[in-house]
């Protein structure tokens, strides 16, 4: 597997979950979206897509990653960058919801 792979990775959150998990990641009861959840969020991206990256080039793939973006707010859509079939896997606890979506060209 000489070739570089192509995929894209999304992490959506919804608002209680995104706030109880940062307020578990910095230790004070956050109540709001604001920079700090931001910086959050791109953190766990970073540390997902790296844990990812680690175990795939493992098996023999080969990535370039990219600076993470963070999108705020309610109403979007996701569009991934590569043209594949999209994964979603959902997770639930006890605060809400959020969803890790990948995607690879094949």
């Amino acid at each position: 597997m000489g070739d570089k792979a192509k995929g894209s990775l999304a992490i959506t959150f919804t608002e209680p979950a995104i706030l109880h998990i940062v307020s578990k990641m910095v230790g004070e009861n956050t109540q709001k979206i604001d920079e700090s959840v931001a910086d959050c969020v791109g953190e766990i991206t970073n540390m997902v897509t790296g844990g990812a990256k680690k175990i795939l080039s493992e098996k023999g793939y080969k990535f370039d990653m990219a600076i993470p973006s963070t999108i705020i707010g309610k109403n979007h859509a996701v569009v991934h960058a590569t043209k594949g079939q999209v994964m979603c896997i959902p997770f639930k606890i006890p605060a809400g919801s959020f969803f890790v979506e990948v995607c690879f060209e094949e």
